[in-house]
């Protein structure tokens, strides 16, 4: 029986959490607007 849940969502669903607990470990808590600012900063950093 194959996974009813995509491949993609369960890989960006593993990239969000791993943002998420790296925002955690920095800020020492977890904010939607802190979140914004990391994963703008994360690919502003692969566009250079």
């Amino acid at each position: 029986m194959n996974n009813s849940i995509p491949e993609r969502f369960i890989f960006q669903c593993a990239l969000f959490k791993n943002l998420e607990r790296e925002v955690f470990m920095t800020h020492g808590y977890v904010d939607s607007h802190i979140i914004d600012q990391a994963l703008r900063l994360r690919l502003k950093m692969k566009l250079v």
